[in-house]
């Protein structure tokens, strides 16, 4: 391939059965999905905690500003959505915050409080758990292990290889 960097432009050397194939990949842009999904645990918990969302509607508004939602009009199967309708795919995201922010509540690094009877609207405060997940860019799994920790492995000594102890303590705070 001789390339020529002044020109900024690289002709191949192939044969024209390959020319046609790198042709196809250099002008043909090739999808790329979001993975938002996969680890909206940790990017809910880190917005949370920085207190820019507040409530379960402010959180799905957020998803809407994404690429993840972009790409789930698009490419549906990808994500697992079922009715790409606009109704289904609220639906869809709201399923989909709700059960996220019920797991960082069981994980405490939320708390989920009603602010009025008269409104549904959930108000969703940030926990230590969470605070200190963003301010590390520790994952949520991590935390809700820690969590999980009972008093006598929360007290635990560790000896460090240059033989000094040091006390290892995870405080819960309500």
């Amino acid at each position: 391939m001789l390339v020529s960097i002044m020109e900024k432009c690289a002709d191949p050397m192939t044969t024209p059965a390959k020319l046609e194939y790198y042709n196809y990949f250099l002008n043909e842009a090739l999808p790329v999905e979001s993975h938002v999904g996969s680890s909206l645990h940790d990017v809910l918990s880190h917005e949370i905690s920085s207190r820019s969302l507040r409530a379960k509607q402010e959180c799905i508004d957020w998803l809407t500003f994404t690429y993840f939602y972009r790409r789930i009009q698009l490419n549906p199967s990808f994500y697992d959505v079922k009715d790409t309708s606009h109704l289904g795919i609220s639906e869809y995201l709201s399923e989909l915050i709700e059960n996220t922010l019920n797991d960082l509540a069981q994980a405490q690094m939320i708390e989920l409080e009603d602010e009025d009877e008269e409104e549904e609207e959930e108000v969703i405060s940030p926990l230590n758990g969470a605070m200190i997940a963003a301010y590390h860019n520790v994952s949520y799994l991590t935390m809700k292990e820690f969590s999980r920790l009972d008093n006598k492995a929360q007290n635990a000594w560790y000896t460090r290889g240059d033989h000094l102890g040091i006390r290892i303590r995870i405080a819960t705070y309500s």
